[in-house]
């Protein structure tokens, strides 16, 4: 059995979260953060400003339910006027706008990923200005149109009375939406956990599936590089280039087994391998590949999806390189941009031949990208100029995993 967060000889609890292991690194059990993305994406504006369905759903059962709350002791109350039902109802009905508008605001703070200090500091004020927007709306109401005691007011008290039945109203509408935005918050956040974990587990699912059928295509390891060593060998020593190419082709093929169990590597070791395979595709066109590398160092701790890079360097090859005689220039350029990766690959074409491929590579690595790194990842590719296609993949930081229960 577990320790208790506390014990009776200290009674404090722990301040440091707990870790456990995850890809090799430490991560806390209880997130720190919160990462509830509403960004023109998640949240497009008409979304933002007019709400769901299941939305109005439950502020209508919400603020609906207050009302019925506070008008069930009416009929069983001698003192129940026609003046309290408009008060109540009215107050729900302003409730309901002004939590809505209350929830664009809040939308706009969860744009970024905050702590929950910062979130709440952040949120504080706007939960207060739909309060006091509350008691000034009612006060209006009560003073104009229904009685001016209904709120507690008495225009003919002293003014310390006054003010002491504001603050009590105050509190009491401050309580409604401070429940409200714990409410709203608390079942995003159960919808967004949901979420990452459908999609933690389609993504271990299509690992599975891809390693599955792999183990299908694929001969046994030990048995393919055992026979690769014995053809190495059979090559006499004078012919270089064919035992170069038998060695590069061994290291891509275990880089190829070892890198694939990550869901992400560093970028410098996805660039190791795409220079293996490309030193064996030097064997194969020689000085036809004309390659220039822009690599930003503050990129190379960056991780990535196990070859993408390279699944970009090879339609440059099949596409661009390989049709032309005379050979090609390929560009491979990575750099940061804020907090944004970006890997650009670029080679002489055009799109049209490459809508008669499968294109499976490229809609597998989008796949990967949207699964890990969430909406704001992209893999696009496009017509640069006359005669130059450029792939581009923009990796933004990825997303807190979901841990399972």
């Amino acid at each position: 059995m577990a320790d208790p967060p506390w014990t009776p000889a200290k009674w404090r609890w722990r301040t440091k979260p707990r870790l456990v292991q995850s890809n090799g690194q430490a991560r806390p059990l209880m997130a720190s953060v919160i990462h509830l993305p509403s960004t023109t994406v998640t949240h497009p504006l008409r979304h933002r400003w007019l709400g769901t369905r299941a939305y109005w759903l439950c502020q209508f059962a919400g603020w609906g339910g207050l009302l019925v709350i506070c008008l069930t002791p009416m009929p069983f109350s001698a003192g129940g006027t026609l003046a309290e039902v408009v008060f109540y109802a009215f107050q729900s009905a302003t409730g309901l706008a002004l939590s809505h508008l209350l929830r664009v605001a809040i939308l706009g703070q969860l744009r970024e990923t905050r702590s929950w200090v910062s979130l709440t500091l952040r949120l504080v004020p706007w939960v207060l200005a739909a309060a006091i927007a509350h008691i000034g709306l009612l006060l209006r109401l009560t003073m104009d149109l229904v009685q001016p005691d209904a709120l507690g007011f008495d225009s003919s008290a002293e003014s310390e009375s006054f003010t002491a039945a504001y603050l009590n109203n105050l509190t009491l509408s401050l309580s409604f939406f401070v429940i409200w935005t714990g409410f709203y918050l608390g079942l995003r956040y159960y919808r967004q956990y949901q979420l990452a974990l459908i999609e933690r587990l389609q993504l271990a699912a299509a690992v599975k599936d891809a390693d599955l059928r792999a183990l299908k295509a694929q001969l046994n390891p030990h048995f393919l590089f055992n026979s690769l060593n014995t053809l190495r060998a059979l090559i006499p020593p004078e012919l270089e280039r064919p035992r170069e190419a038998v060695t590069q082709l061994s290291e891509l093929l275990r880089a190829s087994l070892t890198l694939g169990q990550d869901e992400t590597v560093p970028l410098s070791c996805e660039l190791a391998s795409v220079d293996n395979y490309l030193a064996l595709e030097r064997l194969r066109f020689e000085d036809r590949l004309r390659l220039r590398r822009a690599i930003q160092p503050a990129a190379l701790n960056r991780h990535v999806p196990p070859f993408l890079v390279q699944t970009l360097v090879e339609n440059a090859l099949k596409y661009g390189l390989a049709p032309r005689e005379q050979g090609a220039d390929i560009t491979l350029e990575a750099f940061l941009r804020g907090d944004t990766l970006r890997i650009r690959v670029t080679n002489p074409g055009t799109l049209a031949p490459l809508v008669a491929g499968t294109g499976l590579g490229l809609k597998n690595s989008r796949a990967r990208l949207a699964l890990l790194f969430g909406p704001d990842a992209s893999l696009n590719l496009r017509q640069a100029g006359d005669d130059i296609v450029e792939a581009e993949a923009i990796l933004p930081p990825p997303l807190p995993r979901a841990l399972a229960p």
